[in-house]
Parts: structure tokens; C-alpha cells; sequence
């Protein structure tokens, strides 16, 4: 994130918390940043696009924002309009999706277009979304003990907060007080269970389902970014412009991080940065919890 952008959050936050100011001012930033996000929700449909809609799935910290703008970038090329409900539920009141039952999901079914829309990233699997086949469902995933460790360094030191002042701000900031009273590896160990849920539900509900799924790491992203992008083309968008492309993989090679930095959001984002931060007991206990997962989706060999 640049500073002039940093500078912006801040600004963002602040005005926020006014004490008279807040609510509107926060209505004000929210019909600013998320105008396709409100205009589903209230039943509209802003799309123009009759192509087939593309669901980003991901599990936390599989870079979910970084992966996030590729596919904003890959999507108005072909016309989409980007719904970062996610994001919006963030700064919002709506709940997040991937929190609710699939009879909750109907009750927002106004809000998934089959045509028209990047959806996403969400953080876990949306169960109750109608006519799921007919997306381009993309699913992001990582290796379990690096994603255990990011999310130490994430909730504790470097996540930007929410703009709602009361409720997700609340929580948010109690579970950052939690993070950084445990040492790293108590936090692993605590946060296994709710990432063993996120690959759990998705094996069960996606990748057992009838649905046009791309499978992608990102491990493949971080070492061999040009193949990784070219894959998600294919399935996406067939082909794009060649500039669009170079393009990308410029701003690619532009935000690598230069060394290691936890109090940014992309800290370090090198594969197996958890056989550096935990100690053995640990990783035996992860490689035993995760065990299922690790076979399923190929990270056996990264012990």
C-alpha cells in the first residue's frame, strides 16, 4: 500500500470516529467506495455484461486482496462489474455470507447474478447461493501452517480496521488484543481449528459439487507468478489483450516486499515461513491437526 493511500485509511478511520460526525460520514464513505455492492443489495442490477458471473473463493491469507485486484483487473476487461460483498459486510452492517446458514444466504438472493459479476474474495464457503453451476468459481488456497502464522502477524499487527463503529469494530479489536497477548505458537495452535472449518466446508460444499472450479494455490502465485496468471486467464477469460497482461505482471514484480516487514499487510510472502516461526512440538502438532488437508491438496511434500 502506498503512502499517500496509507494516508487516505488513516484519514478514513479518523473521520469515522468523530463524535458527531461518524455516521454520516461513514454513510457518505460507503456509498463512495461500495455503489455496485448497496445497489445489489437493495434489488438493482447495475450489469450491462452477459457473460457468466466468476466467484472468488480463497481461504485466509492466501493474499485475498492482492488476488482480489488480478481478478478486478481481469474482469472489466471482460465487462464485470466487481462485487466485493465481503469487503463491503466489513465496513458495513450486512454480515458476511460465509457466516451464514444456506437459509440466510436466500434471504439475500437478490444479490448473486449469474451473469454479469466478480463476486469476492470471500473467506469461506457460501452454502444457499442458486444456480452456483452456472459461475467460474475460482478457489484460492495455502498451505495450512503458513496461513496459521500470517494470520498471527495479520490480526495482531497489520489488518486496517473496520470503518462500523460499534459490533465487527468491537470484536475486531478484542481478537487483536487476544492475538497479542498469546506468543505464536499458542495463536497457531488456537487458530487451527476455525482454518481446518474453511477447508472442510469447502471440500464438502465445492469441490464435491457440480461446479466449474479452478483450483489455485498460492504458493504457484508467489514462485511462478507468469504461469499462475496465465492459468487463471484460461479459465476466466479464455484469452486478454497481451498488454493487459504484461501490465499485471509488472505491478506484480513492483509490490514484491524487499525483506520481511510484520507490520505491513503483504509482510513476507514466501512459501514455508512457518518452519521458520514455530518450533518443532508445534509443527508435528499442525502437521497432525491439518494431516487430511495437507494429502488433499498436495502440501505433504512441503514438510
Amino acid at each position: 500500500m502506498s503512502l499517500s493511500r496509507k494516508n487516505k485509511e488513516r484519514a478514513k478511520t479518523l473521520l469515522a470516529n468523530l463524535p458527531v460526525l461518524g455516521p454520516p460520514v461513514i454513510a457518505f464513505l460507503l456509498k463512495k467506495r461500495f455503489p455496485v455492492e448497496i445497489s445489489l443489495v437493495e434489488g438493482k442490477d447495475p450489469a450491462t455484461s452477459s457473460e457468466p458471473s466468476w466467484m472468488h473463493f480463497s481461504v485466509n491469507k492466501a493474499a485475498t486482496q492482492y488476488v482480489k485486484s488480478v481478478m478486478a483487473s481481469l474482469a472489466e476487461s471482460k465487462g464485470l462489474l466487481h462485487a466485493s460483498m465481503h469487503d463491503y459486510a466489513f465496513h458495513s452492517e450486512l454480515p458476511f455470507f460465509d457466516h451464514l446458514t444456506a437459509e440466510q444466504v436466500a434471504g439475500y438472493s437478490q444479490v448473486f447474478k449469474p451473469q454479469g459479476y466478480l463476486y469476492g474474495p470471500f473467506g469461506g464457503m457460501i452454502e444457499g447461493i442458486q444456480e452456483l453451476e452456472k459461475y467460474k468459481v475460482v478457489l484460492v488456497v495455502r498451505d495450512p501452517r503458513d496461513m496459521a502464522v500470517s494470520a498471527y502477524f495479520s490480526k495482531g499487527k497489520s489488518h486496517g480496521l473496520p470503518l462500523t463503529p460499534a459490533g465487527k469494530r468491537e470484536a475486531f479489536i478484542r481478537d487483536r488484543d487476544k492475538t497479542q497477548n498469546k506468543s505464536i505458537e499458542e495463536h497457531v495452535l488456537d487458530y487451527a481449528p476455525e482454518v481446518l472449518r474453511e477447508f472442510d466446508r469447502y471440500k464438502e460444499h465445492l469441490l464435491q459439487g457440480n461446479y466449474q472450479v479452478h483450483l489455485c494455490k498460492y504458493e504457484q502465485m508467489v514462485t511462478d507468478f507468469p504461469q499462475w496468471l496465465d492459468d487463471l486467464v484460461a479459465f476466466c477469460c479464455g484469452e486478454i489483450d497481451p498488454s493487459l497482461r504484461d501490465e499485471i505482471i509488472r505491478r506484480h514484480e513492483a509490490m514484491k516486499p524487499v525483506k520481511e516487514d510484520p507490520s505491513k499487510h503483504i509482510r513476507k510472502g514466501q512459501p514455508g515461513d512457518y518452519k521458520e516461526k514455530l518450533d518443532q512440538p508445534t509443527i508435528a502438532k499442525l502437521n497432525e491437526i491439518f494431516k487430511e488437508h495437507l494429502e488433499f491438496f498436495d502440501y505433504l511434500d512441503a514438510k
